[in-house]
């Protein structure tokens, strides 16, 4: 069984997939569960309002990102998990200190890798987007983080009119937690840009299509880019804006 809170999860067209929301049902729901085991990709387990279940359930967390586990998440994300699929070596070594810095009952720490750079290659050796043969202008990808860290703010709509004033073609692909903070941004930007001829928005996040036809990728904290660099091997530019530590 398989519940989302994402009221445009694709699998929610299959069986056994059910769309919870965002309110009291779904807190309901976690703090009464009864299942052998759950697995989650939400941080914070326990320190708001989606508790560990009364009953016996054993957590299990895959990360939806390389990036650390002591710096870009808060300081309790994985305390209630009790095994974590790591990404790697990175994740080990961080879990394991903060475990013996805050005297922490030991979880079980799998090497398990990240499926979802392992879905980028795979699609990169099989599509070879970037064939000379039907390549057109040079493609640029923005892909921002959250929060106050972001560029989304400050530099997003200065940067779409330089690269496009400079022939690119320039695709946004806005973080899930922003398009919620900001719901009427990716119609503005659309009503902006678009008639220009060169600039695409990307609202698929589970989409692969952008990463991979894009030459370069500007971004500043965003965990995007980093699948970006490992699975393309391309040029990244990193904007260093405000540093995102959401672990004080």
């Amino acid at each position: 069984v398989r519940i989302t809170s994402d009221p445009r999860d694709k699998l929610l067209e299959h069986q056994n997939v059910f769309y919870i929301g965002f309110g009291s049902a779904r807190t309901f729901l976690f703090r009464t569960l009864v299942a052998k085991s759950l697995v989650m990709t939400l941080p914070d387990l326990g320190s708001f309002h989606l508790k560990r279940s009364i009953h016996p359930v054993h957590y299990f967390y895959v990360f939806h990102s390389i990036v650390s586990t002591h710096r870009i998440y808060r300081e309790h994300a994985f305390n209630a998990y009790d095994t974590i699929l790591c990404v790697g070596e990175h994740h080990i070594k961080e879990i394991k200190k903060t475990e013996k810095i805050y005297s922490l009952s030991k979880k079980n720490l799998e090497k398990h890798g990240y499926g979802r750079l392992d879905t980028l290659i795979s699609e990169k050796n099989k599509k070879k987007f970037l064939d000379k043969k039907i390549k057109t202008l040079p493609r640029i990808l923005i892909a921002p983080s959250w929060g106050e860290s972001s560029i989304v703010n400050q530099l997003l709509n200065k940067l779409i009119e330089i690269l496009i004033m400079a022939n690119f073609n320039v695709t946004v692909r806005l973080h899930p937690m922003t398009e919620r903070h900001y719901p009427k941004l990716s119609n503005n930007l659309k009503k902006k840009y678009e008639g220009s001829g060169n600039f695409f928005f990307d609202s698929d996040i589970a989409s692969v299509d952008s990463l991979l036809e894009s030459d370069i990728i500007i971004s500043e904290w965003s965990g995007a880019a980093i699948e970006y660099a490992f699975a393309t091997e391309r040029p990244v530019i990193f904007i260093d804006n405000k540093l995102k530590m959401n672990n004080l």
